[in-house]
């Protein structure tokens, strides 16, 4: 027969802190375990449950209507169909994807990593845009500058 008694205060167990004062704020990009050493994103990616969770979220973000709106000088606001990326926006983006594939994508992006990104495609000579492109965000490396 067992018997458990409680520990004295002499001999409590000690532990050490995982994480530190200064990284609390930061956010976490990786993580290590027996599979090495793996972004969020592919982690989630290999988890199933955070695999449905993003899939349900993104395509029921990406199935919602799209509309673009336009105010007057009144204040008033109507539909706006004639804007050079209404068709862009609403139909195909690019050349690859539908509207609703480069949308679940980006969404997947944003709740994996925090950011999404579409590069602009434009015509060389007047500028206009002539498709958006997803990029996924492993892909993207954000560079800071000191604009002053």
């Amino acid at each position: 027969m067992l018997f458990f008694r409680k520990k004295s205060s002499n001999n409590l167990e000690k532990r050490s802190s995982i994480i530190n004062d200064n990284s609390t704020t930061k956010s976490i990009s990786a993580v290590s375990g027996i599979f090495g050493t793996m972004p969020i994103s592919t982690l989630g990616y290999n988890l199933s449950g955070v695999f449905r969770a993003v899939s349900l979220i993104s395509s029921s973000i990406a199935s919602l209507p799209l509309v673009l709106y336009n105010y007057d000088e009144d204040g008033n606001k109507s539909r706006w169909t004639t804007h050079p990326l209404y068709k862009i926006l609403i139909s195909k983006p690019n050349s690859l994807q539908t509207a609703y594939q480069a949308m679940k994508s980006l969404v997947s992006d944003v709740l994996l990593t925090g950011n999404g990104y579409l590069l602009i495609n434009r015509d060389a000579n007047s500028l206009a845009v002539n498709g958006l492109q997803y990029v996924p965000s492993s892909d993207v490396q954000v560079m800071y500058r000191d604009w002053e």
